[in-house]
């Protein structure tokens, strides 16, 4: 026969509720987490070795990095640019001017030959030449 003294070491019925609900949340959370692991199809779309080394290295990326520099010596600043721009700049300015040179010569020449022509007429006009 059980004592009050031996009972007091077995479950109740409460204390079993209690554990059947903290095992099911223990075994709802471990259930969840076995859904985050990797599947056996999740596994054959993973990397192997082989694909790895389609990858680009160390070496590839040093490699970029030289040629970056090289490029960087070679391409033209903002100074550069601003540089060349002063100097077009500067040529065409002559051009315009020249064309202005150009324009103000014919001009003249163009009174020169009116000058020139009256001359010619009334020169012909006296010595009797027709026209």
């Amino acid at each position: 026969m059980v004592t009050k003294e031996d009972a007091r070491f077995f479950a109740t019925k409460k204390d079993l509720e209690t554990l059947s609900i903290e095992t099911d949340l223990k075994f709802s959370a471990i259930r969840d987490d076995l859904q985050n692991f990797a599947t056996k199809d999740d596994l054959k779309s993973f990397a192997t070795k082989d694909d790895l080394k389609s990858f680009a290295t160390k070496d590839d990326f040093f490699q970029i990095k030289i040629d970056l520099e090289d490029v960087k010596e070679r391409m033209a600043t903002k100074d550069d640019l601003h540089e060349l721009r002063s100097e077009v700049v500067g040529h065409i300015d002559g051009i315009v001017k020249n064309y202005g040179d150009y324009q103000h010569e014919v001009v003249a020449l163009h009174s020169r030959c009116d000058r020139v022509e009256t001359r010619l007429q009334t020169v012909e006009r006296k010595i009797g030449l027709p026209r």
